[in-house]
């Protein structure tokens, strides 16, 4: 049986058929963390982001792996971050963040960041991201922008 066709198969389904789809994958095949991710993003698509938390954790208890396992953290802490745990969204992404790098990753910990009214850390974290980048200009203007991000973002 091939994993990655029944879930392609599952996403050409209609918006209101997907839960149902999902679901029936989760019950016949729960001891596969990524039949159990996959529910659970179908969930969080559909703004079930509360019964959605306990998949994913339940999808990352059981081996859930490869980029599957950081979109799983993402979107488990995006998650929290709606439902009001943003201390919890802020530990897995910071965590998940500080050991990738994924851009992805930083705009979600900045999201939660901003929800923590901790408006000045997001901005410094983007700031320093791009500022590590050398593309277009930033090398003509890497002195000048490493000096005022310095001075905005010092403790």
């Amino acid at each position: 049986m091939d994993i990655e066709k029944i879930i392609e198969e599952g996403y050409k389904k209609s918006d209101n058929e997907l839960e149902d789809y999902f679901r029936k994958l989760y019950k016949e095949f729960n001891n596969n963390p990524r039949i159990v991710y996959e529910y659970a993003n179908v969930l969080d698509y559909l703004g079930k982001e509360k019964e959605a938390i306990p998949l994913y954790k339940e999808a990352l208890r059981k081996g859930l792996s490869g980029k599957y396992l950081d979109m799983c953290l993402i979107q488990l802490a995006s998650s929290l971050r709606l439902v009001g745990n943003l201390n919890e969204s802020y530990e897995i992404l910071s965590n998940l963040y500080n050991k990738t790098k994924e851009p992805s990753s930083l705009l979600f910990l900045s999201l939660t960041l901003f929800s923590l009214n901790k408006i000045k850390d997001a901005y410094c974290l983007m700031f320093k991201y791009i500022l590590e980048k050398n593309e277009g200009f930033l090398e003509d203007y890497r002195r000048a922008l490493t000096q005022y991000i310095n001075e905005i973002c010092k403790s």
